[in-house]
């Protein structure tokens, strides 16, 4: 059951094993979107197809087309200074000082396993057959750069890994000012969240709140992950307890300075990221 099947003419990739499915496409030739990510689906007819109308004060990368804007879409990993006003992934920068980036979709690969992250703490596979990983390429031509964004579904786990390379393919510096992970793009907002958090010798207490029209933030920026503060966050339904309900839980693999946030847009979408923090990552 396990696979990832691409459909040329929809432009959507399905990565499943017979317990999950994580669904992402391509839109307008160039944005890698989110579609679905929940229980096995064996095809995507488009049901939950994201819809798109003309909202005042929400820029269009297309000038003939008002209903399409970055600041809507739900997207796979968002970008800085292109319309896009919630938490980008990534903030890159050029020698000269200059933030606006154009990675746009070039490609994909399908691989058997699990890439290797060398020199870094990771989730691994023993055989290839016990996993399989999508890898979408992003490309920006004037900066001369690669973004390569990894998905990788295994055999007997209800789990997506996700892990992002960033590649100067030019002969000028770039500097990386943000590099989540992943980032992931709900439809609405009507969840909880539940993070973990603690001091010393009071470590992981469980706290769950509303999320409204704001984020939260959980952070450490100790040199590790720690007692205070968990790479842990866990987004669920309201009426979710530990017999019945939806949740979808995030775990970061480093031990070092890290940031999570789940933030909600001005149009009640969610958008969850986690990476090395920001404010000690360069």
């Amino acid at each position: 059951m396990l696979a990832i099947n691409y459909d040329k003419e929809q432009k959507i990739f399905n990565l499943s094993n017979g317990k999950i499915s994580y669904i992402l496409g391509i839109e307008k030739d160039c944005y890698v979107k989110h579609i679905y990510f929940g229980k096995y689906l064996s095809s995507y007819n488009g049901s939950n197809a994201q819809l798109f109308y003309d909202r005042g004060f929400c820029s269009n990368p297309i000038a003939s087309d008002r209903n399409f804007s970055l600041d809507t879409l739900l997207q796979e990993y968002p970008d800085f200074n292109q319309g896009d006003f919630r938490n980008p992934a990534y903030i890159i920068q050029t020698e000269d000082g200059k933030r606006v980036n154009r990675f746009y979709y070039d490609s994909f690969n399908i691989i058997e396993g699990k890439p290797k992250l060398e020199g870094l703490p990771s989730i691994y596979v023993n055989n290839e057959n016990e996993a399989k990983t999508l890898c979408i390429i992003l490309k920006d031509v004037v900066m001369n750069a690669s973004i390569y964004l990894y998905y990788t579904i295994f055999a007997d786990y209800d789990v997506i890994c996700r892990h992002t390379e960033i590649i100067n393919h030019g002969d000028k510096s770039i500097y990386l000012d943000k590099v989540m992970s992943f980032s992931m793009d709900f439809a609405d907002s009507d969840y909880d969240v539940m993070t973990l958090s603690g001091a010393h010798l009071y470590e992981k207490n469980i706290y769950r709140r509303a999320i409204k029209s704001d984020s939260i933030v959980l952070e450490s920026i100790r040199g590790t992950s720690s007692p205070q503060a968990t790479p842990f966050i866990a987004l669920m339904d309201k009426n979710t307890n530990e017999d019945i309900g939806s949740v979808w839980a995030f775990n970061f693999i480093y031990s070092g300075d890290f940031q999570a946030s789940v933030q909600v847009g001005q149009y009640k979408t969610t958008r969850v990221q986690m990476g090395m923090n920001p404010t000690t990552f360069g």
